[in-house]
């Protein structure tokens, strides 16, 4: 977070928030929003108060979480509000059905209990839920992987995204990659953007098509586990089945997944 973000979190009050808010929904009637904001909940109270700030004001606006939420500062208070305020759809960021690689590879400090509370949570409010995974995690073997596909299939959410893990430069993870010899090329610190489609790693555990095949057989575990949901979710509006998750799926169909 540091190497991104900085040392310290500079967050707007609710108020210039629902002011901005108010503002643009009164001059120009734009009624629905991106909240672009990497932990909105961080500061618990300062969320709810927007939330309540959005009801008390009458905006009648809709709104989602596109870039994700923690889910260890989300409380069933908040979903309630969201969803009550015109929230249509959360983003959550899991990363890893294996608490291994979860806590101790990623550092998150979130409990596979509180996964499930706040999905839970969002599935009672009415508020479709995003999952966000990682594969291919420095030391991740087959044995976490399927730990993540059985956590992916019990989740009530509408939709997964998966990505492969790409270590940032700067950080600890990239320099014990850098270390092994564990990076398929050496010129992160070149790149203008590190993206989490390619394969970035070889491991004595996994090397880059057996990373892409675990990426493939998340979406056919989803698909197999949660069509009747995905399908309801295509027909809803505001749904966060759009054009381009429907073209990932169809390309992911092309393919055969592994064996388990």
């Amino acid at each position: 977070m540091y190497i991104t973000h900085g040392s310290k979190w500079r967050a707007r009050s609710a108020q210039s928030l629902l002011n901005e808010l108010e503002f643009l929904k009164g001059r120009f009637n734009v009624s629905n929003f991106y909240f672009i904001d990497d932990n909105f909940s961080l500061d618990l109270e300062r969320a709810k108060a927007i939330c309540r700030g959005i009801m008390e004001r009458k905006l009648d606006i809709k709104y989602n979480f596109h870039n994700g939420l923690s889910i260890k500062t989300i409380d069933r208070e908040l979903v309630q509000l969201m969803k009550t305020s015109g929230c249509t759809s959360a983003c959550l960021a899991v990363e890893s059905g294996s608490e291994r690689i979860r806590n101790i590879v990623y550092g998150k400090n979130l409990m596979t209990k509180k996964i499930f509370e706040v999905f839970s949570w969002f599935k009672e409010a009415g508020i479709p839920t995003v999952g966000y995974f990682l594969v291919g995690a420095p030391g991740e073997k087959r044995q976490d992987f399927e730990e993540t596909k059985r956590l992916l299939a019990k989740l009530p959410m509408s939709l997964v995204t998966v990505g492969i893990f790409t270590p940032y430069p700067g950080t600890e993870l990239y320099d014990e990659c850098k270390k092994n010899g564990w990076l398929l090329e050496d010129s992160f610190e070149n790149r203008d953007r590190v993206e989490l489609f390619s394969a970035a790693l070889s491991t004595p555990d996994f090397g880059p098509k057996e990373v892409q095949r675990w990426k493939k057989e998340l979406y056919f575990s989803f698909i197999h586990h949660h069509w009747a949901s995905l399908i309801k979710e295509m027909f809803r509006p505001y749904s966060v089945v759009n054009k381009d998750a429907i073209g990932k799926f169809i390309g992911m169909l092309k393919f055969k997944p592994l064996d388990s």
